[in-house]
């Protein structure tokens, strides 16, 4: 009798534990894990705090100064934008510009290959040097990468591929102009030097071309190349390359290191200054004809 009452006893302390163990991993276990994430998640925020407090104590605000400066930089990049009237006058300024430096670098052959508006195919070039005819190699050239050329302009004449697009898309131009942006191409014909020549100087005029991409080519006894280039100008009409109006711009895919240590360096107004044009060293044409092949 007295066995089977200890055994009872026993059983009774087995299913209490059991019952025990069985609340605790129910409802303590759980309860545990949360405190242990709540702590982890404490510290983290400690340290993320601390590296704010020091971040912030080494941060300056841009002075009287350095707001000046800053200024006078925008200022003088909407200066430095072409102003026209419309898009057939940032052309034409364009094209005689074109057609002066062609002439001075006594290209062979030049053409200019545009769209009527985006998503447009090609037009038929326009010859920049009109008293020599176009060079059959450079026709031949230009026909057998037509698509790829089609496929450019395209792709170029989205504003949002240039690496720019974050700085002139948030600016305020003001009064009743607005940012518009198109891509043109250049196929040329010449020799080596005088090629060069040409596309060394060809983003120097008031139409502040941005040459986007350089294709080269072999001819039957020179070089050809085709350049794209996109052009940003203020407009008053109205235009088929108006660049959409970024409202608040993010600073995305600006043209800055962010983890440079001149960003926490008071700005040297001695150090701004305006950039110059370099020209290029002089090279023979021989090098570009030892192997007769197109890129």
């Amino acid at each position: 009798m007295k066995l089977k009452v200890f055994f009872r006893k026993i059983v009774w302390i087995l299913a209490s534990l059991a019952v025990l163990l069985a609340f605790a991993g129910l409802d303590w276990l759980p309860a545990l894990k949360e405190l242990n994430r709540l702590k982890r998640d404490e510290r983290e925020y400690f340290l993320q705090t601390n590296r704010l407090k020091s971040l912030i104590s080494r941060f300056a605000f841009p002075d009287e100064k350095e707001k000046l400066i800053f200024s006078k930089t925008e200022d003088r990049l909407l200066e430095s934008l072409p102003r026209v009237a419309d898009d057939a006058s940032w052309l034409a300024i364009i094209v005689s510009a074109l057609r002066d430096r062609a002439k001075l670098d006594q290209l062979d052959s030049a053409l200019l290959l545009i769209q009527a508006g985006p998503g447009q195919p090609v037009a038929a070039p326009l010859n920049l040097l009109t008293r020599a005819p176009v060079a059959d190699d450079l026709q031949r050239w230009l026909a057998g990468q037509r698509q790829e050329t089609d496929r450019c302009l395209q792709t170029f004449a989205d504003f949002h591929q240039s690496p720019w697009h974050a700085v002139l898309g948030g600016m305020e131009f003001g009064g009743k102009r607005q940012l518009a942006c198109r891509p043109i191409g250049i196929a040329v014909a010449a020799k080596l030097p005088a090629l060069l020549h040409f596309v060394n100087h060809c983003s120097w005029f008031a139409g502040h071309l941005e040459i986007v991409q350089l294709r080269m080519g072999q001819g039957e006894t020179r070089p050809l190349a085709l350049i794209f280039c996109r052009g940003c100008y203020r407009v008053s009409a109205s235009s088929a390359w108006l660049v959409p109006v970024q409202v608040g711009g993010n600073g995305e895919n600006l043209l800055i290191d962010a983890d440079s240590d001149l960003l926490w360096q008071p700005v040297d107004p001695n150090a701004v200054s305006l950039g110059r044009e370099k020209e290029l060293p002089p090279v023979r044409d021989s090098v570009m004809l030892l192997k007769k092949r197109n890129y």
